[in-house]
């Protein structure tokens, strides 16, 4: 829902509703750039499992996902992600985040929405493909990668807030519409310290779950279901 020049981001105050920004070309090696950036700044590392139900196309979400990458590189936090949906063990022990992109408009409990999820709960993303598509129709890959930003930084906080400014806001003017177009809308130091803490807090909880059960992580190890 629009008025004259702002657009609804929120909706259920128990739920987290978002819109959120892509610019093109060097999809892959921007990804990398970005994951190396993190890295060397002692970045911390999240993985998001993406199911696309909507059937995009590959290189709109390719670029979605490069520029959410870059983004939250510059928040010294590394994307890793993963297709389809995680097994069972992985989604008990491991609490990724797992992001839908269905096609439809909207529910009607999330009428407004471009997308939701329970940030309390800690793990599902859905996104509204068409109102995505909608708020910004000549820049889809753009718009899909600041609600990536927008709704897994809710999960990585694990609270019910928004921010007055920047990335996190409830409510996008124009204005910040333009700054998603040059690459100027940023998150707000408020939201850089709770990812911080937030991602403390779930390394401390991941690792203290290893310890209980004698298992020591690698880093990209597999397991069979």
């Amino acid at each position: 829902i629009q008025d004259s020049n702002r657009i609804r981001l929120s909706g259920a105050p128990s739920l987290f509703h978002s819109l959120v920004a892509w610019d093109g070309g060097g999809d892959l090696r921007i990804t990398a750039l970005a994951a190396m950036t993190a890295l060397s700044l002692g970045a911390q590392t999240i993985t998001v499992y993406v199911r696309d139900d909507a059937r995009l196309a590959a290189a709109e979400l390719c670029q979605a996902k490069s520029k959410a990458a870059r983004i939250f590189a510059s928040a010294q936090v590394r994307v890793i992600w993963v297709n389809g949906e995680p097994k069972t063990w992985i989604l008990d022990e491991q609490r990724p985040i797992v992001v839908r992109i269905l096609s439809g408009m909207a529910t009607p409990e999330h009428s407004a929405a471009l997308a939701f999820a329970q940030a309390y709960e800690g793990v599902h993303i859905t996104i509204l493909y068409e109102r995505v598509r909608a708020f910004a129709p000549d820049r889809p890959e753009m718009t899909l990668a600041y609600v990536l930003v927008h709704e897994i930084t809710h999960m990585l906080e694990g609270v019910s807030r928004h921010s007055e400014t920047g990335i996190m806001k409830a409510n996008w003017s124009m204005a910040d519409r333009y700054a998603m177009r040059k690459g100027q809308l940023f998150f707000s130091s408020e939201d850089l310290d709770l990812i911080h803490l937030s991602l403390a807090s779930r390394a401390a909880r991941s690792a203290a779950g290893n310890k209980k059960i004698g298992r020591i992580p690698l880093p990209g190890s597999a397991r069979d279901a």
